[in-house]
């Protein structure tokens, strides 16, 4: 699934990015999504846009991630 979500990411040249983080404690692979660094100033010390870009992300995320099923 990650790797799907990698792949709607970068083909929709979303403005996100996927950041694979390892655990040492349960020794498993997390996956984490950050605004990527070219979209950071544009966005700084605002939240709702932080928070819009997410849910817009998503929500195209979600709608390609169909074609999976």
């Amino acid at each position: 699934m990650a790797r799907q979500i990698s792949e709607v990411i970068e083909s929709e040249n979303l403005p996100i990015e996927t950041v694979y983080m390892f655990n040492n404690q349960n020794k498993q692979i997390g996956t984490l999504f950050e605004v990527k660094e070219s979209k950071i100033t544009e966005l700084e010390n605002n939240k709702e846009k932080i928070k819009e870009v997410f849910i817009n992300s998503f929500k195209i995320i979600a709608e390609k991630l169909k074609v999976y099923k």
